[in-house]
């Protein structure tokens, strides 16, 4: 049996999600073990989304199979998609169907032919020093592909692609 709890942050932080494995071949039979992955740990989120209010919406299929075949992408899920170069790198792509207000709506139960929000989810440990060039081409190739602007939800602005790209050491600008 498992239960999952998931506590919620705020500005956009999403602060812990724990999951609960009763074994039932221990000697009580409720023995618990807390089963945490990278998806259950602080992560830096960034969002793709048309404005918002989410009102616009993209084909779930096409999107699926545009992000799977970017480098290091894999299926994590039945919505989800992950960026897998362990030990280095792990960002998880959720493709969401949000209310106007940005909250799932989506039941687990059901599949959907659009969704209207792409949330990205860096789990601290993983961020290091050069988001530009770890994760950031990823999120702008996704972004580039709906035609909908990367929201930084820490910073609670945009990202320009352009005011990311990393200067080369030679360059005067």
């Amino acid at each position: 049996m498992e239960l999952s709890i998931e506590i919620g942050g705020c500005a956009g932080v999403r602060l812990t999600r724990i999951r609960l494995h009763l074994d039932e071949s221990s000697p009580s039979g409720l023995a618990p073990q807390i089963r945490r992955n990278y998806s259950e740990s602080m992560s830096y989120d960034l969002t793709i989304r048309a404005d918002e209010k989410h009102s616009r919406s993209t084909p779930f299929r096409e999107l699926a199979a545009i992000i799977e075949g970017l480098p290091n992408i894999r299926p994590n899920g039945e919505m989800r998609f992950a960026l897998d170069d362990l030990p280095r790198r792990w960002m998880e792509i959720d493709l969401e169907v949000v209310s106007e207000e940005g909250d799932s709506v989506a039941e687990s139960w059901r599949s959907y032919d659009t969704i209207n929000c792409i949330r990205l989810h860096i789990p601290y440990q993983f961020l290091g020093k050069a988001m530009e060039r770890d994760y950031l081409p990823t999120a702008f190739a996704i972004a580039d592909f709906v035609g909908w602007p990367l929201y930084d939800d820490q910073t609670d602005r945009f990202l320009l692609k352009e005011a990311t790209a990393s200067k080369s050491w030679w360059r005067f600008w």
